[in-house]
């Protein structure tokens, strides 16, 4: 191939062809241009357009000359400028240079040629010096023998080879050196394998297409798994994904591309490992080996072994976790030639939620039925549950999940919590319970007590203890004794009380439970009332007519008046009920008032009396007063004193005299007067009674206003035509005339009317004020002129200035004086002198500039006036780019095979390489392209990064080397070591040191020698160790590379467990059985036991595992705790006995104590002690049937006949019992006393009554020390305390025997006695059929006897007098005395 370019030289040039020959076909397409340079000024030519070669072939190049032939120059003339190579050939650049022969009378001749592609500051950096071409360059002549030629050879080319080769040689002469620059490129790049799949139908059949960036022409080999099946660019199979495919250039099948191939079997971890909670972040990790890159889907496995997307990515991230995230993970790894998985488990722990309390049996709580609460919780590990009672921790059932009330009480009404918990947090639920009971203890009080004075307010609060919270009706008694609902609710409120809310009250206390009632008495007193005050004659009051007022009141005692007016006392007519007015004058308008008062009150009435007349005193003024200026704020006010008020309307005289209504009211307001608004005013006033007038008149004065500015001729407003300004305005006096420009005055022009522009200008646009003034005031109006003009003074700018490097940011900026503004547009030239449209605006922005934008930029700027242009020009440098590093083989590698990384780079000027293993510069090697390992170790695995540098940038990239290897140095460990105790976490971790990672399988030996598979995973971990859990284990370590096991053992220690105490014989304890409590426990070593008592250490039996009650007793009753205890741990269960009894120490007492009154209220209250709690009935002596039911028994009006002996029944499953006698002794008030007393007649009569009473008195005496064993009431199955008596009632008792009976004519008085007891401290005291309160203690008290005498009457034949007649009564004191 020869090609010929022609050109002439002019004066002492010789003509002649420039040659360039090719005799083998290489990558050098390209178009090749010849220039020339001659001694003239401008004599420089270059050919253009060049010739363009297009050539196929492999890697052979001959010289292309582009210099003349035949001169003595200097020069050097390369074989190509750019040069394409694989990576592992072989490649040769030859340059041809030239010198002067002779230079300054010396023969010139080559001392020194080197190539290079780097310096070391001013200092050319040999190629056969170069680490990076170590023993892999040679030059093919070194000598002046080379006749002017030099050709380059480097073996085994590196993709980090490319770069930009210059040649350079050193003559015998101090300048003559000579480089040739611009040298050659040489860029190395592997083969590459394109996969596509044509037919969907054959979904694993792939065409496999060879590429290079050199546009190498082949032939080309495919290489399957090392071995060769085919020929061609492309080629199909039906792909397997254990194969690899890769293509190399037929003679060159060492240099293959890098293979493709499916997923290798992915590793999955899981972050962090070991125990996972509830609310932590994890992150599951997926890795696979892939050509193409793989991409990665994570699938979470369903309950129904169904699979749900979860995620694309090498990374699945579960933060918060939940509990509900539990369960297997899938990875699935794909790429276009086929498809690996891999899965992990991971077991979420949490602690305690969803706790929640539960009532049995649910709905309504009533006192004494049986209530259960219950407990639960969501929690892994299971939970432990605690039980609070108003935020203190609740008996011995804390415990639990259940908390039992066998009976249930008012006073276990409240909230309780339980609290449920293990080692991962604690969660709490609270229920409340709301015990049911009947209304009790109802009484009634008044607020204030004491007089009730009417108009005070009262208020009746009645109170009882009921739940549900019982509901309150209040009832008053009618005079007809029916009772009237009053009002709902606890209080009766009386705000106002009048003297008709005299009566009696009565409170109704209820709920579904029952029914209780109290009631109280309100007597009411009142003062003046009703006060009120007329006038005489009612109606209109006129100004002189006669006026009488009258005051009356409802007053007990009669109210006194007191005249006011205006709250002053009025005249000396204040004490009388009438106030006469006998003329009435406008001043007598007012307000009167009457007092009314006695002694419990006072009480007013008030009138007013208005006195009507019609105006008077009319009158009109203004204000400001004085001028008035258009502008200001006028008001006309016009006054008169007028009863009713009058009427104002104001009028306005028009210029034919006729009037014009104007407004209503006292004012007529202008709030911006106007000039129209001068003239006459009038205001007429205006009632039923009369009509005045006044009237005022306005001359308003004004300044400017309606000030405007024209332009003519209007419209558009063009650079260079004639524009007049014209200004008008409406005064009084006539306006000045001042114009201005953009706020100032402007030339001389400003006192007239007009502002001409014969020539308007550009600069002449603007805002022009005209301002119109008077003495009143002053106005403006403007206009805008916007003269129109096409562009001018054009230019561009780039931002930043100077050099532009690839990557930066770059702004060309358009700048144009122009009106309208004008349109932007860019245009960049293309090669062919063609322009492209580049963007609108005037701004062309680069925001990450590319070497392809290097050109000539021009701005065209343009508006309906005009178009103007101005260009720049970009040339952009970029440092290097499209770096990549390749392994060589490809695939996997495994641990002492032969591994090549090749690294390469585009860059300009060339770059240069360093390699980093894990961000650290790696050995000798870091400036070569290549970096091999002869025989590659595990410990080479690592991230390598290559990074290319010139001095614009640096670019790097990085592979990965996995060295693949078998499991070793396995072995065991347990955590924590020594001795494991049974419900430590323990966790036996399983190390080996394998690549890819191993699989880890833990077995555990069973007893008949054969292994259980127990786990998959590094650990096996047993958070809650049990003693099932000794034994030996194996951990065997597998991956697809080799086997390796180790094992280890487990022996468990474990402190007591199973605590439990039972009771027998089981159910219902009674006093008086015998009982044994047993505890038994699960320990090794064995426990020993230790008995507790509510918490103290129980008696002698405190190392027993049984604890006997021979003869249980209601003081054994108790919560009892048995501790199992040995060195590893202590354990206890606990047991309650409730031992059942009937009811014992029963007794009453009464409020208030003492004498009661008749007429007023007492309550018996009964208290015993039993098990299960007693229920209580009331009887009265010689009364069969029962007289009420309850602890307590309410007498709220008692009267004579209701006095007696009292007692009550107490009575439970186990058995009953009764109280001793309450005597209730009702007396008579004083005034009854009074008058019995007066019928005896005189002092001597009762004198000697007295006297015979002491004598009968002792007399009694005795005889009831011999008979108080006979009276008694009966005895229901235990005996009861018996009461100490000074009986005298012998008459009144039916039941006492006969000898017992005196004569009734010696029993008419009242008379009291002492008696004194004293007994040993367990002695039965016989029981009296009377007497009063008795007590068993060893205290002193003072008791009170009731001695009933009957007064002798007329009885009939065969009636026995102690049935009838009346009873006076008698007291006697008895004192016990304990004995010592």
């Amino acid at each position: 191939m020869q090609i010929v370019l022609n050109t002439a030289v002019e004066k002492n040039a010789v003509q002649g062809p420039s040659v360039m020959e090719n005799e083998d076909q290489r990558p050098d397409s390209a178009e090749y241009k010849f220039r020339f340079i001659t001694n003239q000024p401008d004599g420089k030519h270059t050919g253009d357009p060049g010739v363009t070669l297009s050539v196929t072939g492999v890697f052979k190049y001959l010289p292309i000359t582009t210099a003349l032939q035949g001169y003595d120059y200097w020069g050097a003339t390369y074989t190509s400028s750019n040069v394409c190579a694989l990576r592992g050939s072989t490649v040769e650049i030859s340059c041809t240079y030239r010198y002067p022969k002779e230079q300054d009378g010396r023969n010139t001749t080559v001392q020194k040629t080197l190539w290079f592609t780097k310096r070391d500051g001013n200092k050319y950096v040999d190629l056969r010096s170069d680490t990076d071409y170590e023993d892999r360059v040679e030059y093919s002549c070194e000598d002046n023998s080379c006749n002017g030629k030099s050709t380059l050879r480097i073996r085994d080319l590196r993709l980090s080879d490319s770069a930009e080769f210059k040649f350079r040689f050193t003559t015998n002469h101090l300048k003559g050196k000579y480089t040739g620059d611009p040298g050659v490129t040489l860029s190395v790049t592997d083969l590459q394998v394109k996969v596509s799949f044509p037919d969907p139908t054959y979904p694993t059949l792939a065409d496999l297409e060879c590429h290079s960036m050199c546009g190498l022409a082949g032939p080309y080999i495919w290489i399957r798994s090392g071995q060769s099946v085919g020929r061609g660019r492309t080629y199909r199979e039906y792909i397997v994904s254990k194969d690899n495919y890769s293509c190399a250039v037929e003679g060159y099948e060492h240099l293959p591309s890098p293979p493709v191939y499916a997923p290798k079997t992915p590793s999955v971890t899981v972050r962090p490992s070991g125990e996972i909670e509830e609310g932590s972040s994890v992150t599951l990790s997926c890795s696979s080996d892939a050509n193409p890159a793989a991409n990665y889907t994570w699938f979470k496995v369903n309950t129904d072994n169904s699979s749900r997307y979860m995620n694309q990515g090498q990374q699945l991230v579960l933060g918060p976790i939940k509990s509900s995230d539990s369960g297997k993970y899938w990875c699935e790894v794909k790429n276009e030639l086929g498809t690996k998985s891999a899965s992990i488990s991971i077991n979420v722990k949490y602690g305690p939620k969803n706790t929640s309390v539960t009532t049995s049996p649910s709905g309504e709580v009533k006192e004494g039925s049986s209530v259960t609460l219950s407990c639960s919780s969501d929690a892994n590990p299971a939970a432990k549950y605690t039980w609070f009672k108003d935020n203190t921790v609740y008996r011995d059932m804390n415990q639990k999940q259940q908390l039992v009330f066998d009976r249930v009480n008012s006073s276990d009404s409240g909230k309780y919590l339980c609290e449920a918990k293990n080692e991962l947090g604690t969660k709490s639920a609270s229920i409340s319970i709301n015990v049911k009971y009947g209304p009790k203890h109802t009484s009634v009080t008044s607020s204030p007590s004491g007089g009730v004075k009417e108009g005070s307010s009262v208020t009746l609060s009645c109170s009882s203890d009921a739940n549900p919270a019982a509901n309150y009706t209040w009832f008053k008694d009618n005079t007809d004794n029916s009772s009237r609902d009053m009002n709902q609710g606890q209080q009766l409120v009386f705000g106002h009380i009048k003297s008709s809310d005299s009566g009696k009250y009565l409170c109704e206390v209820k709920n579904e439970l029952g029914t209780k009632s109290a009631s109280i008495s309100i007597n009411v007193k009142y003062g003046p009332k009703n006060t009120s005050v007329t006038t005489s004659p009612s109606g209109e009051v006129k100004e002189g007519s006669s006026v009488t007022l009258s005051c009356s009141s409802d007053a007990n005692p009669a109210a006194k008046y007191t005249w006011f007016k205006d709250n002053t006392v009025y005249r000396d007519m204040n004490q009388k009920q009438q106030l006469v007015f006998d003329r009435v004058n406008s001043s007598d308008s007012g307000k009167y008032l009457c007092e009314a008062k006695n002694e419990l009150g006072t009480k007013s009435a008030s009138i007013s009396i208005n006195v009507k007349y019609g105006p008077k005193h009319t009158s009109v003024t203004s204000s400001p007063s004085g001028g008035v200026k258009e502008g200001s704020s006028v008001t006309l006010s016009c006054s008169s004193d007028a009863n009713p008020a009058a009427n104002y309307t104001w009028f306005k005289d028009n210029t034919d005299n006729s009037s014009r209504d104007m407004n209503q009211g006292q004012q007529l307001v202008f709030g911006h007067i106007k000039s129209s608004d001068s003239g006459k005013y009038l205001c007429e006033v205006k009632n039923e009674l009369g009509t005045k007038s006044a009237s005022i008149s306005i001359n308003v004065k004004y300044g400017p206003k309606n000030t405007s500015v024209t332009t003519s001729p209007s419209g558009e407003v063009k650079e260079g035509s004639s524009v007049t300004l014209s200004c008008s305005s409406d005064a009084n006096p006539a306006a000045k005339y001042t114009w201005f420009k953009d706020n100032t005055v402007y030339r001389d022009m400003n006192q007239k009317q007009q502002l001409v522009f014969d020539r308007v200008n550009s600069s002449d646009s603007g805002k022009y004020l005209c301002e119109a003034k008077n003495e009143l005031g002053t106005k403006s109006a403007s206009i805008s002129i916007n003269v129109k003009y096409g562009p001018k003074h054009t230019s561009v700018t780039s931002s930043p200035s100077g050099g532009v490097k690839e990557g930066s940011s770059v702004t060309l900026s358009c700048s144009s004086d122009a009106n309208p503004a004008a349109n932007y547009t860019w245009f960049k030239d293309n090669t062919d002198n063609s322009s492209r449209d580049m963007n609108q605006g005037q701004q062309l922005v680069f925001g990450h500039i590319k070497s392809s934008d290097s050109g000539k930029y021009l701005c065209e700027v343009k508006n309906e006036l005009g178009t103007k242009s101005a260009s720049i020009s970009i040339n952009v440098k970029y440092g290097p780019k499209n770096t990549s590093v390749t392994t060589s083989p490809s695939g996997e590698v495994k641990e002492g095979s032969s591994v090549t990384l090749s690294c390469s780079s585009d860059a300009n000027p060339a770059a240069k390489y360093t390699w980093f293993k894990d961000n650290t510069v790696y050995r000798d090697m870091n400036q070569k392209q290549q970096l091999v390992f002869d025989r590659v170790n595990s410990s080479d695995s690592g991230k390598y990064l290559c990074e290319a540098k010139n001095e614009l940038g640096t670019k790097s990239a990085s592979i990965s080397i996995n060295v693949k290897y078998g499991p070793k140095h396995t072995s065991v460990t347990s955590s924590p070591s020594g001795g494991v105790k049974e419900g430590s976490s323990v966790t036996l971790s399983c190390s080996s040191d394998a690549n890819p990672a191993a699989n880890y399988t833990w077995f555990k030996d069973n007893t008949d020698n054969s292994s259980r598979d127990m786990n998959q995973g590094q650990q096996l971990v047993f958070g809650h160790i049990k003693s099932s859990d000794s034994g030996k284990y194996l951990c065997e370590v597998k991956n697809e590379l080799g086997t390796k096991s180790a094992s280890i053992s487990i022996n468990v220690k474990y402190g007591p467990k199973n605590t439990s105490v039972t009771t027998s014989p089981s159910g219902e304890v009674k006093e008086g059985s015998s009982v044994t409590l047993s505890c038994s426990s699960d320990a090794n070593p064995a426990a020993k036991y230790t008995w507790f008592k509510d918490n103290t250490v129980y008696r002698d039996m405190n190392q027993k595992q049984q604890l006997v009650f021979d003869h249980v007793n209601s003081s054994d009753s108790g919560k009892y705790l048995c501790e199992a205890k040995n060195e590893l741990g202590t354990k206890s269960a606990s047991i309650s006995i409730n031992v059942k009894y009937g009811p014992k120490h029963t007794s009453v007492i009464s409020s208030p104590s003492g004498g009661v009154k008749e007429g007023s209220a007492v309550t018996l209250s009964c208290s015993t002690d039993a098990n299960p709690a007693a229920n209580y009935t009331w009887f009265k002596e010689h009364e069969d049937s029962v007289i009420e039911s309850g602890q307590n028994y309410t007498i709220t009006d008692i009267r004579s006949k209701l006095g007696g002996n009292y007692y009550c029944q107490a009575h439970n499953a186990i058995g009953r019992h009764n109280s001793t006698f309450l005597s209730i002794n009702v007396t008579e008030t004083y005034q009854q006393m009074t008058t019995t007393v007066g019928t005896i007649g005189s002092i001597a009569v009762l004198l000697a009554i007295i006297l015979l009473l002491i004598t009968f008195l002792w007399m009694r005496r005795k005889r009831a020390s011999r008979k108080a064993s006979a009276l008694r009431p009966d005895t229901v199955e235990e005996p009861l305390p018996v009461p100490v008596y000074g009986n005298v009632l012998a008459l009144t008792n039916r039941a006492a025997p006969a000898a017992l009976r005196e004569p009734i004519e010696r029993q008419d008085d009242l008379h009291y006695a002492s008696i004194h007891f004293s007994r040993s401290e367990n002695q039965e005291v016989p029981r009296c059929s009377a007497g009063s309160r008795v007590q068993s203690d060893q205290t002193d008290e003072v008791l009170y006897s009731v001695v009933k005498f009957k007064i002798p009457n007329a009885v009939p034949e065969g009636r026995d007098q102690a049935e009838t007649g009346e009873t006076s009564e008698l007291y006697s004191t008895v004192k016990k005395h304990p004995r010592v």
